[in-house]
């Protein structure tokens, strides 16, 4: 039977929350545009075994996972994310050095809440300049999409509990746990 909806009520009713539609770029491309070195990768290695002694009770060390706010300015300039991220990663370093039980990792901001081409570029720049800086990173993960352009980077992943980011869990290299739990 045909539908007796005038056509225009069809469209103005199709995607009404939509800003745009576009392709994200592959991560591949990102890597080679954003790459990370063999110093890095030993960091963010050395950080998961910190970190995974810690959960397994193997280390009296504590875990304090920080995230730097933004304000409304700082959320207009693209490259803020990342330096709350370094003004944060050396007083944190301060923090290691003085409270040496401490095991801190930063969790960048992000003022995007679904993956585009540009926040994905600008955590992945965050992630490796916390790297670079010997401050470890974590990610608290809302999609299945971000984690394959930034999971080499990360000592720690936080996901909310629901079936497509139990199974994202499965097939993450570094300790993960569930929302509201470290």
């Amino acid at each position: 039977p045909r539908s007796t909806t005038p056509r225009r009520h069809q469209v103005m009713s199709s995607d009404l929350n939509v800003e745009s539609i576009g392709a994200l770029i592959p991560p591949s491309c990102v890597f080679e545009e954003l790459p990370a070195d063999l110093a890095v990768y030993e960091h963010v290695v050395a950080a998961r075994e910190a970190v995974l002694s810690i959960l397994a009770g193997h280390s009296d060390r504590f875990l304090l996972i920080l995230q730097p706010r933004l304000g409304p300015s700082d959320q207009a300039d693209g490259e803020s994310a990342a330096d709350a991220a370094l003004r944060l990663a050396a007083d944190a370093k301060a923090a290691c050095d003085a409270h040496p039980q401490l095991q801190l990792l930063v969790l960048p901001t992000t003022t995007d809440t679904t993956p585009s081409n540009e926040a994905l570029r600008s955590l992945r720049r965050s992630l490796l300049a916390l790297n670079r800086h010997g401050v470890a990173a974590a990610a608290a993960f809302a999609d299945t999409i971000t984690p394959q352009y930034v999971s080499d980077l990360l000592a720690y992943a936080c996901v909310p509990a629901s079936s497509a980011m139990c199974e994202l869990v499965s097939g993450l290299s570094m300790p993960a746990g569930g929302e509201g739990a470290a």
